[in-house]
């Protein structure tokens, strides 16, 4: 595939994250991903120091790891569509060809 290819297909899912509602099954795949690699990441002490570091970087609160299963098993599939339409906008985007030389 060219690059050209890849970024047209890429479009193509972004259009249908933004016109559709993602199905059921597939946003419970990526719950269950998300969550699988949050408690992954817990089960080591630098996983553990690096999300409290994010909290309070980022919000300035440390409680926030302690929610974060629960905000990310509470995210629904119109959340996503609305999200997509606000933010992931072609004519805002950046795009670049990287290719082996």
């Amino acid at each position: 595939s060219t690059p050209e290819e890849v970024e047209k297909a890429l479009w193509a899912e972004v259009e249908k994250l933004q016109n559709e509602l993602v199905a059921r099954r597939e946003l419970e795949k990526v719950r269950n991903a998300m969550e699988m690699n949050f408690v992954g990441s817990l089960t080591y002490l630098a996983g553990r120091s690096d999300q409290l570091q994010q909290a309070w970087t980022y919000r300035r609160d440390t409680s926030l790891p302690s929610n974060a299963l629960a905000h990310y098993r509470n995210v629904t599939a119109e959340e996503i569509r609305v999200v997509a339409q606000k933010y992931l906008r072609r004519a805002e985007s950046v795009v670049a060809h990287v290719l082996p030389q």
